[in-house]
């Protein structure tokens, strides 16, 4: 490759190294860090003071955009970050934790929840802390009500948070098992726990410090952090944010719990019968054709952050992506016949509309019964094309119509027996939604009832 010279551009002599160029790099965002802290500050005192008095500019966010051209989300971004990282909150100094960070992580950081960032230190990339903040935002997906509809692990009932996180992490990560098995049954003991906490750091965090995040069904996403021999294991709730500090004696307890009778020596053997699954066996290596072995080179160092194992048909479904099934092609009538009017023997009668137009979820009749048009309809009740349109496929949002009487919730009548009726009719809802899955359908069916039921609340209390 040609080296460029010249006056401009002598950077053969002014870095000789990649290390002396990261070197200048690092040196320049950390710059940059300090100059978004001191810029925030400054806005501040626009802000705050009556500095811009002669100026002309009645805002902060007039002047930023008249002179700058910085947005009104710039100028709250900069006071943001001062807020977050500056000295005391309010200076035009970066707080000496933050030192060597750079912008770049500082700007994620920004986003998440102090209690994680607690966790970070300079040493994680921008890339890891990028991983932390898209495990947080996916966790934030799913809705309180959701988390408490999952199917929990009976298996994970008899621990602690150390423990569920523990018995998550070596389901997910079956050769990280095998390392904290060796860890804790075959270290010599030296009087302390001290070997023991080596190797499981060692077996944890190879660089020294790491965060796993695990997700725990029925609670939601957990993060182990450790930072090293000397500081004690943590837990983070993402979705409450509370942090659990655990000793590493604690810890060493719990994994003997997971590794089984002391007389089982075979780890993988353990591993199965914890989880009642076959230990997973490790694709071979392709040979090429000369029977030689082609491995893999991978020269990058292990991230420092692992994040959930999420299955693919996961039941924490965001309400987003839970939509009623597309009948099957045996169901659909012909076009003829819904130009006529007319239908087969095996259809229900249903005002025109198809046979699995007005079915309420929580039915579990066959589609073919013609009884759900002559039951009773209760005052209110719900109906899944009109209550629930987006569940409906999109061909059919357009010709579906009510036959059920709707009264909307703001005229609903709040009698006590009335409200009874309904509500035993939205429990067997939820319980079918369960049932199959839909759980947006039954969060519906759960706010309808509250909205009922603190109705009646009201009534009561006015007439007291």
């Amino acid at each position: 490759m040609e080296v460029l010279k010249g006056d401009v551009l002598s950077i053969n002599n002014e870095y000789r190294s990649y290390q002396d160029y990261k070197a200048a790099v690092d040196a320049e965002l950390q710059k940059t860090a300090e100059g978004f802290v001191k810029i925030g500050f400054l806005l501040k005192v626009a802000r705050d003071t009556d500095i811009l008095k002669e100026s002309g500019y009645a805002t902060v966010n007039e002047f930023a955009q008249a002179e700058y051209n910085l947005d009104k989300s710039q100028v709250s971004r900069f006071i943001r970050i001062n807020d977050e990282y500056s000295e005391g909150g309010y200076s035009d100094r970066l707080q000496e934790k933050y030192q060597g960070y750079g912008y770049a992580k500082l700007a994620i950081m920004l986003l998440l929840p102090a209690v994680i960032n607690e966790e970070l230190s300079a040493n994680y990339s921008k890339t890891e802390i990028q991983m932390i903040k898209e495990e947080v935002e996916e966790e934030r997906k799913t809705s309180d009500i959701e988390v408490m509809l999952e199917e929990k692990d009976n298996r994970q009932a008899e621990y602690g948070v150390f423990g569920k996180v523990l018995h998550q992490l070596c389901h997910d990560k079956p050769d990280l098992y095998l390392k904290l098995y060796e860890a804790v049954n075959n270290t010599v003991y030296e009087g302390t726990n001290r070997a023991v906490i080596n190797k499981l750091v060692e077996a944890l965090a190879p660089a020294g410090e790491a965060i796993h995040i695990v997700r725990i069904p029925g609670e939601g996403r957990k993060m182990l952090s450790i930072k090293g021999v000397e500081v004690n294991p943590t837990v983070i709730d993402v979705r409450s944010n509370q942090k659990e500090n655990c000793s590493w004696d604690t810890l060493i307890n719990e994994m003997e719990v997971l590794s089984g009778a002391p007389e089982d020596t075979d780890a993988k053997e353990n591993w199965k019968r914890l989880y009642g699954e076959k230990f997973p066996v490790k694709e071979e290596p392709k040979k090429t054709d000369a029977g030689t072995v082609q491995k893999k080179e991978d020269k990058k160092k292990p991230s420092k952050v692992s994040k959930a194992k999420v299955k693919e048909n996961n039941e924490n479904k965001s309400i987003r992506d839970v939509k009623r099934e597309e009948p099957e092609s045996g169901e659909k009538r012909s076009s003829d016949n819904e130009s006529n009017g007319s239908r087969s023997a095996n259809e229900p009668p249903a005002s025109g509309q198809s046979g699995h137009d007005n079915v309420p979820i929580g039915n579990t009749e066959e589609h073919g019964s013609g009884t759900n048009a002559e039951e009773e309809q209760l005052p209110g009740q719900m109906q899944i094309e009109k209550d629930f349109p987006q569940y409906c496929p999109e061909e059919e949002k357009d010709k579906v119509a009510p036959v059920q009487p709707e009264m909307p919730s703001d005229t609903v009548n709040t009698n006590a027996d009335e409200v009874s009726r309904n509500i035993r009719f939205m429990s067997g809802q939820v319980a079918e939604a369960v049932e199959k899955r839909r759980y947006g359908i039954a969060k519906k069916f759960l706010k309808r009832m509250l909205e009922l039921l603190e109705k009646l609340d009201d009534e009561e209390a006015d007439n007291e």
